[in-house]
């Protein structure tokens, strides 16, 4: 039995699939049968997508290094309550893998 298929979700966290990294604090994610665009509550990483943005250093690290985490178990949402949209209309969540926090683990230095 892999480790993914062990893992069991916490309580008040759902379960969502991968659908694709788009930068350091944002992925896109299979939550309840639709695709979502997910961004990070807590972590604000260098921009490396927005159009009227040049790319900011360190953006592709921030990508490089999320992508990694995401890709490395089970993928679980935790909400807020109250607003769960920003402006833009992408959910805003806690992300964890295999139970462990991607926001703490992209604020803590390299070991």
């Amino acid at each position: 039995m892999s480790k993914s298929n062990a893992f069991v979700v916490p309580v008040g966290q759902v379960r969502v699939t991968l659908v694709d990294t788009i930068d350091g604090d944002t992925i896109k994610v299979l939550v309840n049968g639709k695709i979502e665009t997910v961004r990070y509550l807590l972590v604000d990483t260098p921009e490396s997508v927005n159009p009227e943005k040049c790319i900011q250093p360190y953006a592709k690290e921030a990508f490089y290094r999320n992508n990694e985490l995401v890709n490395s178990g089970t993928l679980t949402l935790e909400f807020e309550q109250g607003i769960k949209r920003d402006s833009y209309g992408r959910l805003l969540a806690y992300v964890y893998v295999e139970g462990k926090s991607v926001q703490e683990t992209l604020l803590k230095a390299p070991e």
